[in-house]
């Protein structure tokens, strides 16, 4: 079964954890490798235990437990970079959230739904234990690589841009008809543990949007790996169009979308005729390709449909009822990390509540992380955390990787909550402070 030649691979990237301890020297940067590929590999959780176990979370902690018998400080953790400051303001304002909406119920303010058996407060840190356990040890790992004098910048985008090569060959495979048996066993859908055949391709992971969205980083890591001299451009140009037809093969509109965006802004903010032309030949060439009894481009445009099909229905319901709890409930002070759906079933609507035939116990999926961050944390704290993050970024914007991650991370936010993955927080990993010149040199000197 070609399922287990992926599940094969990536338990044989595991190895690349002792390269730091056997192979000392030069060939440290390949323990970032897994880091960086095992995020794509989303399908697995051998554990469920508040914080989820799969390749990616094994790995980072095993990593971690391995630099700490080195007898490596943990006092580095503390040295936060650009990003562990954003993330690190993200968890305080969340845990400040909890606190002023437990206050609001208290005061009768807020009357949280009683069809749950979690009470709100235990339900918003059950959810944000990644971001308990991730910053830490990815600040970790990346004070190791720079007392070991990793060129992090460096690797972090030639590993970034080869990491969608193995999900994007499974998308091929699977458009072929070939049977890919991936095990199930997935939290956030309430999967049961089973081998299954995907019956439409989404190479490794639950969704063709999660692909989609997964590979979009990759897509960022190639740009700039190929900006930079990191690989050439004809290697450049490959993993272009190898990522392009995946998105295409798993026929996910909101990846499409999401994609055609990052290509219209990385050649249209220079505007001039050949940048312009080829992003009119890229919408012009969806419209003739027709897959799976989809037009893509008719594909495309269904994404602003609200009565496209069940799943716009969904989509859009969910976000016009985030929106009016954001301005019934919070327009100042939130109902608490997390806790939307205590909330949100009188604000969907009736078009919606009708069609997906929900009860009082059902939650209410949201497919718009910053509509919920609004309705969560209410306006005051939800304007403070952006004009943070605006000026931080402001002020390394020559550092694009850095500001593109967090640009396409608030944009993939607008249709799922990418909390729930791994890979986001990888930006923890790469090495940034205000003065870029230190960077810049080191291109200067590789070239």
């Amino acid at each position: 079964m070609i399922g287990y030649v992926f599940y094969f691979i990536y338990f044989a990237l595991s190895f690349y954890v002792l390269v730091p301890f056997i192979c000392k020297g030069k060939y440290i940067h390949l323990s970032m490798l897994p880091l960086l590929f095992f995020p794509h590999f989303n399908t697995t959780c051998f554990l469920k235990l508040g914080l989820t176990f799969s390749f990616f979370e094994i790995y980072l902690f095993v990593f971690s437990f391995l630099i700490l018998l080195t007898g490596f400080s943990l006092k580095n953790v503390f040295r936060l970079n650009i990003s562990g400051k954003i993330f690190g303001l993200f968890l305080i304002i969340s845990i400040l959230s909890i606190f002023i909406a437990q206050f609001r119920i208290e005061l009768g303010d807020l009357k949280p739904s009683t069809f749950y058996k979690e009470s709100p407060v235990v339900r918003s840190f059950m959810s944000l234990n990644r971001l308990f356990v991730y910053p830490v040890l990815l600040s970790y790992i990346r004070s190791f690589y720079i007392r070991k004098n990793v060129d992090i910048p460096f690797y972090f985008k030639k590993y970034l841009a080869y990491s969608g090569i193995i999900p994007s060959i499974a998308v091929i495979l699977q458009a072929c008809g070939i049977e890919c048996l991936l095990l199930f066993n997935n939290p956030s859908f309430s999967e049961d543990v089973g081998w299954k055949s995907p019956g439409r391709p989404f190479g490794l992971s639950y969704e063709a949007s999660f692909y989609a969205f997964m590979c979009l980083f990759s897509f960022v890591g190639v740009y700039y790996a190929v900006r930079d001299n990191v690989i050439s451009a004809f290697k450049g140009h490959v993993l272009y169009v190898l990522y392009a037809v995946g998105v295409l093969l798993c026929i996910s509109r909101t990846g499409m979308l999401v994609f055609i965006c990052f290509i219209c802004l990385k050649n249209c903010s220079k505007l001039n005729f050949k940048r312009v032309v080829f992003v009119l030949l890229i919408i012009g060439l969806l419209s003739q390709i027709n897959w799976m009894g989809f037009n893509m481009m008719d594909r495309l445009v269904s994404s602003f449909d609200f009565e496209a099909d069940r799943s716009t229905v969904e989509r859009w319901g969910s976000a016009e009822g985030l929106l009016n709890l954001a301005i019934h409930k919070s327009l100042f002070l939130g109902v608490g990390i997390y806790n939307y759906f205590y909330y949100v079933m009188p604000y969907i609507p009736s078009e919606m509540y009708h069609l997906m035939n929900y009860s009082n116990s059902d939650k209410v999926v949201s497919f718009n992380f910053i509509l919920q961050l609004w309705a969560e944390w209410g306006g005051i704290l939800f304007l403070f955390f952006f004009s943070f993050v605006f000026y931080k970024l402001y002020r390394i914007r020559k550092d694009g990787l850095i500001t593109d991650w967090f640009l396409y991370f608030f944009i993939i936010s607008l249709s799922v909550q990418l909390m729930n993955f791994s890979l986001p927080f990888l930006i923890l990993l790469y090495h940034s402070n205000y003065n870029t010149s230190s960077l810049e040199e080191n291109f200067k000197l590789r070239n």
